[in-house]
């Protein structure tokens, strides 16, 4: 017989008798071609034990050597013309079916969800393997008892393959799906010794499964040119389905000892895979093994294998992967595809920043004028951007400039912005009409190979030392170019879309087609797929992830046909898969890779989320207890680097504690002192953890926010000099946090952050002040004791007013919905502040005197310079700004004073806030009127407008005022000095809108007392 299949329990006894039995035939012939076997592998791996075989034998090398990948079977027998891609294959087979579709009548939807050409491709890609024709196909199809459904369905599966059989015939291409049913024609033909250049013998090494090659199989196995010799492991207990060819059978002798398999639990992917990293690395550094005679086993390559190399690098484990990523996670195409988003969505904020700032797009764009924008107010459209720039940029002449440049922003920056922005507006404009789906994906070609935003050259540039990162991106453009060809060639439509619809359309076929890539080390630990590695002979192989569910795959369920009518055809002699038989393979599958060498399988016992998850069937039994421990306490043998220090410094740590003087020895001096160093800085800043509590810092250090440079203490001391003018939310920004002052302040650092939904806030209290100002400014001295007719109408008049102004001034008000409901809030509670007011007016006496008085700022053309005494009793100098509220004139034992009226949207701030100065606000503004406008101040207090009634008063003569100020005299030094430590006030908490740890490192807050105590 010229079929001749070995079987073995043992991979190494299989390959070693292949290769054997290939180098024996062989000699020490070198070619090229004449040689007498020839052998066809499966995988990489394979070919390099081959040769390394052949150079443990002493050989030469050879010309051309006598090996081929069974991927290469199309050249070999010179198959004619273009494979067709996977693409093209779907959105031909769609064109070609849905017109059989309609020439018998059937609505192929209704059947499944996953749409008809994709339930027809999975069964072609069955049958086309063994040459099934589409007669044949019918006649088993009518052996399943049909209804008027299944009548019409079967005709329409089988005009579908004759047309697309049809269809790339007339095209000149074929399905790669087909190559073996080819192969099989030409060795029928007689071609098989012709494709092996003369050779006599055929190895066979890496098939494990009869699937999509029966025909092929049964063509060598009749041919009697040639003597093939197929290499396999044991059959099923249950099934041998290779008893469908004609052949001899050899079972190798077991040799040595029988190995055994180990089953160790993981809580979870990470342990799971840092454990065997670690078992990796310890094996490598015995000197046990090489790196490429290690094997890590995924069932599937999606997740898994990316997982297992980046474990293995971070180890320091050199590792050679095929790892591979859907288009829609490479980095270049989630920017291009920000592209469509935008122009689908508008050109709202956040898929335009991400555009203007992303690397891959030439735009020149600085973002800080857009997030100003949108901190105020939500714009859509390029046209309404470039407004809302052009109006800025105007302001510059206003006296809104200041605050403009305090933000960050310049003219002629905003200038060479607005220049680049319209330019990017004009590219993208066609991209926010509707098109054609054919016109759509020439544009997606144009951004891909034209220069209009420099994508091509910019996706060329590395990101440090990332060319990973390049490599992924220009591969990924090379097949999506690809992709948009035969999107446009076959399945693009005439129909109108608008650019929301291709934008859904460009994702989906980005998320459905993957990249798959090599890493450049080819000899370091092989991370595979288990179908790549079925049968290769590995010394030691780590089966990860083996769960039920993933190993074996669940079966795909849906589709044309029903699992009890393929099982029906699958008796009638078509070669169509059923559920039992697919698990049949998963378990040859399991045992192809498990058969060798020393094995240990991993599997998980919960996922992500915590639920409970259960074992592979086909994982041996264990005992469930060795499980490997919950938690990522480091072990006496680190993995990384990292964890040596870490490991390092907590012994070290241990030793400082129990006074032992002991030396400690490790490899990386400079990295443990580097240790130390950090958790020394991280004590001191604030954030460390001593005996279970935070450790705060009472006072500024070199480690948190001390400023020593003698260079940029000199430029704090001119910009926060004599003549910088301090505000009460300056002073009280930093005697909450000085850090919090440092980044706002002196940095002018600035979270980017989105107008919100509703109205905001502060946009409420600007309101409200307003109409409040209009009101008591309309009635001055002739004000009434009770809220009456007169004042309602009065109210009414300006509210309006205030709301028109309001609303045309362009500012961001909220949604129109919303807006009305803030609106009606602030009408409602206005009113009800103001029928509490003024009875409280007439009751006391008090008159409303200066309303809105304002000081210090430098477009007023004036200057306001306090003088007092710090807390060292040190006279100071301070120049000032703000704008006070209100000031009300009242009597007291029969002279007239005066008093502050601050009002609060709703929170009063407490009085302990005065010990620290977080609250100068009021004592500030006091002593401004007495020593500025000569004004006999006596107090000044917070009032509540959305809870009538609340007040917050403060005396002259309080302690707290006197406090308080000498806190305010005594900032302006503090900060000129350096001191801007990361540690919160006592009379406050952090808030959730604070910075928060990435920015300061750490939430300490003092426990007592004042940052400004001795």
């Amino acid at each position: 017989m010229s079929l001749h299949i070995t079987r073995s329990s043992s991979n190494e006894a299989l390959w070693e008798a292949c290769s054997g039995r290939l180098l024996d035939a062989i000699g020490d012939r070198v070619g090229p071609g004449g040689f007498p076997a020839i052998i066809w592998v499966a995988h990489r791996a394979q070919r390099d034990a081959l040769l390394q075989e052949a150079y443990r034998r002493g050989l030469a090398g050879w010309l051309g050597p006598p090996i081929r990948f069974l991927s290469e079977l199309p050249q070999l027998f010179d198959i004619p013309g273009r494979p067709i891609g996977p693409l093209a294959r779907r959105l031909l087979l769609a064109r070609v079916s849905a017109k059989a579709a309609a020439q018998h009548g059937f609505r192929p939807g209704e059947t499944s969800s996953s749409g008809p050409a994709a339930m027809l491709d999975g069964l072609f890609g069955e049958i086309l393997p063994e040459g099934v024709t589409a007669a044949e196909l019918q006649t088993a199809l009518e052996q399943i008892e049909p209804d008027d459904f299944s009548r019409q369905r079967n005709l329409w599966i089988a005009s579908s393959l004759t047309a697309y059989v049809d269809a790339l015939q007339v095209e000149r291409r074929y399905d790669p799906r087909a190559i073996h049913a080819a192969v099989a024609q030409r060795v029928e033909d007689g071609m098989l010794t012709e494709a092996l250049d003369g050779a006599n013998i055929l190895h066979i090494y890496g098939i494990h499964s009869t699937r999509s090659r029966r025909r092929l199989l049964r063509a060598l196995a009749k041919q009697t040119e040639v003597g093939v010799h197929l290499y396999l492991p044991p059959p099923a207990e249950d099934h041998d389905e290779w008893s469908i060819l004609t052949a001899t059978t050899e079972e190798l002798a077991q040799t040595g000892d029988v190995e055994t398999v180990e089953v160790r639990p993981a809580p979870d992917a990470s342990r799971e895979l840092r454990w065997m990293a670690s078992q990796v690395k310890r094996t490598l550094v015995h000197g046990e093994l090489l790196p490429h005679q290690i094997a890590v086993v995924a069932r599937s390559g999606r997740e898994d294998t990316g997982r297992a190399y980046r474990a293995l690098r971070a180890a320091g484990v050199p590792a050679t992967a095929r790892i591979r990523t859907p288009l829609s996670e490479i980095p270049a195409f989630k920017a291009l595809l920000e592209i469509y988003r935008g122009a689908a969505s508008g050109w709202p904020y956040r898929p335009l920043r991400h555009v203007l700032s992303s690397p891959y797009f030439d735009i020149r764009v600085d973002p800080a004028g857009l997030d100003f924008i949108a901190e105020k107010r939500r714009v859509e459209g390029l046209d309404h951007w470039i407004r809302e720039l052009e109006r800025i940029r105007d302001q510059f002449e206003t006296d809104r400039a200041w605050e403009l440049r305090r933000a960050g922003l310049w003219r002629d920056r905003l200038g060479r912005d607005l220049t680049a922005l319209r330019r990017f507006a004009s590219t993208v404009a066609p991209l926010s009409e509707a098109r054609s789906e054919r016109a759509w994906i020439q544009t997606a070609l144009d951004l891909l190979k034209g220069d209009s935003l420099r994508f091509r050259r910019r996706l060329c540039r590395p990101v440090g030392d990332r060319w990973d990162v390049v490599r992924l991106d220009q591969r990924g453009v090379l097949q999506l170019e690809g992709l948009l060809t035969e999107w446009s060639a076959y399945g693009a439509r005439d129909q109108h879309l608008e650019p929301a619809a291709f934008h859904g359309r460009l994702r989906h076929l980005l998320a459905g087609n993957e990249l798959a890539l090599s890493t450049p080390a080819q000899k370091g630990v092989q991370i595979l797929e288990a179908h790549e590695a079925a049968m290769t002979p590995y010394s030691r192989t780590f089966l990860i992830h083996a769960n039920d569910g993933e190993f074996p795959k669940s079966p795909p369920g849906g589709g044309v046909l029903s699992n009890e009518e393929r099982v029906q055809l699958r008796e009638a002699g078509l070669p169509v898969g059923h559920v039992d038989e697919t698990m049949r393979r998963e378990r040859d599958l399991w045992r192809a890779v498990t058969n060798g060498g020393s094995v240990t399988v991993t599997y998980r016992t919960m996922d992500s989320r915590g639920t409970p998850r259960l074992p592979s069937l086909m994982v041996p039994s264990h005992d469930a207890d060795s499980e490997l421990p919950r938690s990522f306490d480091l072990e006496a043998d680190p993995v990384s680097a990292g964890e040596e220090r870490a490991l390092a410094a907590a012994e070290l740590a241990s030793r400082r504690r129990s006074g032992s003087a002991e030396s400690l020895v490790v490899s990386d001096v400079d990295g443990l002192r580097h240790a130390v160093l950090v958790a020394y800085a991280e004590a001191k800043r604030g954030s460390a953890l001593v005996d279970g509590a935070e450790a705060a810092a009472l006072g500024p250090n070199p480690w948190n926010g001390c400023i020593r440079d003698p260079e940029v203490l000199r430029a704090l001391g001119k910009q926060l000099g004599p003549d910088y003018r301090w505000s009460a939310s300056q002073l009280e920004l930093y005697a909450r946090c000085p850090f919090f002052f440092f980044i706002e302040r002196v940095m002018r650092l600035r979270q980017v952050a989105e107008a919100e939904e509703e109205t905001g806030v502060f946009t409420f209290g600007i309101v409200a002040h307003s109409v409040l100002e209009r009101f008591f400014g309309a009635l001055e001295d002739d004000l009434p004791s009770s809220f009456d007719g007169r004042a309602s109408e009065i109210l009414e008049e300006v509210s309006e007013e205030v709301f028109r102004q309001t609303e045309e001034s362009g500012d961001w008000l909220g949604l129109p919905a919303l807006w009305e409901v803030t609106r009606q809030d602030v009408s409602d509670s206005v009113e009800d502040y103001l029928r509490w007011e003024l009875e409280h007016l007439s009751d006391t006496g008090e008159r409303p005197s200066r309303l809105e008085l304002s000081f210090g700022f430098p477009r007023e053309g004036g200057e306001v310079v306090l003088s007092g005494h710090d807390l060292a009793g040190e006279t100071c100098r301070m120049k000032v700004l703000g704008r006070i509220d209100r000031v009300d004139r009242g009597g007291e034992s029969g002279r007239e004073t005066f008093s502050v009226v601050d009002y609060k949207r709703s929170w009063l701030p407490r009085p302990k806030g005065y010990r620290d100065g977080v609250l100068v606000q009021m004592p500030l503004y006091m002593k401004v009127l007495r020593d500025h406008f000569e004004l006999p101040i006596e107090s000044g207090g917070f009032r509540s407008i959305k809870k009538p009634g609340a007040t917050r008063r403060i005396r002259w003569d309080d302690d707290n005022f006197v406090r308080a100020l000498q806190v305010a005299f005594s900032i302006p030094a503090r900060a000129r000095a350096g001191l801007f430590e990361a540690i919160h006030a006592s009379s406050e908490d952090w808030k959730d809108w604070y910075p928060g740890r990435d920015v300061c490192r750490t939430r300490a807050r003092l426990d007592a007392g004042s940052r400004f105590d001795e």
